[in-house]
């Protein structure tokens, strides 16, 4: 039997409210296609992990940050395992805490286990899968950095198995990624043969939580959704024997410099983080019981030079069709993204700068149309627009070759460095996007973009200035 397949569930405790969620009433968890039988080449330990990742994924959809904690949480999970010795083993918890705690922005979380009540595990490996077919596997979310990285990296991984492992957390994640695929197959940069994606199905049932409980996924954050793929692919690059999950995440959106200045917590995407992703290369490897790293290919270049390189190799299309937007483009009637939110101002920006036009319904909101008015346009939805305008500006001193304040005591406060002499990389990333912004700015100046044109701040005007004329990248 393969316990993959075996329904379990965990219960969640916040403050004085708790309830119990089972797998198959309350969640779905399960691999998809040709890969339907993967649990019977996952060891216990393994298992365990993918219903710990659900487990934290849901809890963390429900659980409310509120203003009385500043924000943080103290989620407490009680979960089914099949091995529940291992993981209340202090080497063992202290690693999962880390990493999630770390995820989610400071929080508290709390886990405990108990053996859950069918214990049976056929496990049944393959042992030539993966054996010296050097397969590259990568995470892989429909998203514009995993287009345009799985993309590049494709043209310089010819002959090789390609594994991008998708985590479908709404039905239209399938369609959207096997559209992907094939115009990459199509263009040559990967043969049919050697693509073979992995997708798991991880869904929560919304409408039966609200039944039973009288519930509603509230937090729309979902910082820890993260853990849940990066624990799904750790897996499946074992089954492989690869040592390596690349993610296709530039320099800067990895790091993550916040937007808006203080201390660095949940409102800030933790997902593709150097350090997380120590801490879950650390944990994953510990329960595979065998070395696995996620890697960040592109730690070197920005968003707009890795849609560049996919420019170069024809993709302007793929490019167009994928989605960046946070607010569920595939859910709604128009299919188009905001336009507005962070993901799509950062996307815009790569998408500008990297050379490609969007068509002029791409979006709901077209921030860099010129036709669009300050009437039109409410300003609450330029705030994410101007947070990046003014973060550019706060990097100014990146040119004069000092690091600021602000940036040296982000690195260190979320240990992307540990020393001086590890700043050097991401200094030089971040002065040539902050160049980018630098150009993009002086192009919307000139056209009287509204985000512009309602920015009345001296100080953010003297960090551009005549410099933006003539910047260089």
């Amino acid at each position: 039997m393969n316990a993959l397949n075996v329904s379990f569930g965990f219960t969640i405790t916040s403050g004085a409210r708790q309830f119990l969620v089972r797998e198959g009433l309350h969640f779905r968890m399960y691999p998809t296609g040709k890969n339907r039988n993967f649990g019977e080449e996952l060891g216990r330990h393994q298992i365990d992990l993918l219903r710990i990742g659900m487990a934290v994924h849901l809890a963390d959809s429900w659980i409310r940050r509120s203003r009385s904690t500043n924000g943080l949480r103290q989620p407490v999970l009680d979960i089914e395992v099949l091995d529940a010795a291992f993981w209340a083993q202090a080497d063992t918890y202290v690693r999962l805490k880390e990493c999630v705690d770390f995820l989610s922005g400071g929080d508290d979380w709390s886990f405990s286990f108990h053996t859950t009540p069918n214990t049976r595990h056929d496990y049944r490996p393959d042992l030539f899968r993966g054996r010296g077919l050097s397969a590259l596997v990568a995470l892989y979310s429909g998203g514009l950095d995993s287009a345009a990285g799985l993309a590049v990296r494709l043209a310089t991984a010819q002959g090789r198995v390609v594994v991008p492992v998708t985590v479908r957390h709404q039905m239209h994640k399938g369609r959207l990624v096997h559209e992907h695929f094939n115009r990459l197959i199509e263009a040559g940069l990967a043969s049919k043969m050697d693509m073979k994606p992995f997708q798991v199905g991880a869904f929560i049932k919304n409408a039966r939580l609200k039944s039973d409980f009288g519930l509603r996924i509230r937090e729309t954050s979902h910082r820890c959704r993260p853990f849940l793929f990066m624990c799904v692919a750790g897996l499946v690059a074992n089954s492989l024997s690869s040592r390596e999950v690349e993610i296709f995440e530039s320099g800067v959106g990895s790091v993550n410099l916040p937007l808006i200045s203080g201390v660095p917590d949940f409102r800030t995407t933790r997902s593709t983080h150097p350090h997380f992703l120590r801490l879950i290369s650390n944990l994953v490897s510990h329960v595979n019981e065998d070395c696995v790293h996620f890697v960040l290919p592109f730690a070197s270049r920005t968003k707009a030079e890795i849609v560049r390189q996919a420019k170069e190799l024809g993709m302007e299309e793929l490019l167009r069709k994928s989605i960046s937007c946070i607010l569920h483009p595939l859910r709604r009637s128009s299919g188009r993204q905001c336009g507005h939110c962070p993901a799509c101002v950062y996307r815009r920006q790569a998408m500008i700068n990297g050379g490609i036009d969007e068509d002029r319904d791409a979006y709901d909101i077209d921030l860099f149309s010129p036709s669009s008015t300050l009437h039109d346009i409410p300003e609450k939805l330029l705030k994410p627009i101007q947070a990046f305008h003014q973060q550019a500006a706060r990097l100014a001193e990146l040119d004069t070759g000092r690091v600021p304040y602000v940036f040296r005591k982000y690195l260190y406060a979320t240990k992307v460095v540990s020393s001086d002499e590890e700043l050097a990389p991401h200094v030089e990333v971040y002065r040539r996007y902050r160049r980018e912004w630098v150009r993009l700015v002086s192009d919307a100046r000139r056209r009287g973009l509204p985000w512009i044109a309602n920015d009345s701040s001296r100080a953010h005007a003297l960090s551009y200035g005549v410099e933006a004329e003539g910047a260089n990248p």
